[in-house]
């Protein structure tokens, strides 16, 4: 379905969770991101994939992406996922939601993303979830994790 995606998209909303496709899912989906994306919602739970997946993932977000929801949570992404997310945001967001709940990311993965958590769980309508509840996920209001 990938390949199939319009070029000429500006908002992408794809809730393909328990595919279990793992990097290589990633790489498809990837590769054929429309460049002029201003939003892109995608829920890609128990995909499987790892950190690669992640870099592929946030290394082709286009770089006018203004609203962005990813939700990776239960593939085994890491604290080297976790630093590869953070690395490769748009810097033109204006609304970010993430959800990484059970994806192995250890105390050095939370570490790497509590900046990003302070950041955008103070802007109205952002989140970052992590896990339940938890110092980083602190300050979250009326937030669903999935909701197109």
């Amino acid at each position: 379905f990938a390949e199939s995606l319009p070029q000429s998209l500006t908002d992408l909303r794809l809730d393909i969770c328990c595919r279990d496709v793992g990097d290589d899912g990633a790489q498809a989906l990837a590769s054929n991101l429309p460049e002029g994306l201003e939003c892109l919602f995608l829920c890609l739970r128990d995909w499987r994939f790892s950190a690669v997946g992640v870099r592929v993932l946030t290394a082709a977000l286009p770089k006018n992406l203004r609203r962005l929801k990813l939700a990776f949570s239960s593939s085994p992404i890491g604290a080297s996922g976790a630093r590869a997310l953070t690395s490769h945001l748009p810097t033109t967001l204006s609304c970010m939601n993430l959800s990484l709940r059970h994806c192995s990311l250890g105390r050095d993965g939370e570490q790497a993303l509590r900046p990003l958590a302070r950041r955008w769980n103070a802007v109205p309508q952002s989140w970052v979830r992590i896990y339940e509840k938890t110092a980083v996920s602190v300050g979250l209001r009326h937030c669903t994790e999935w909701d197109l």
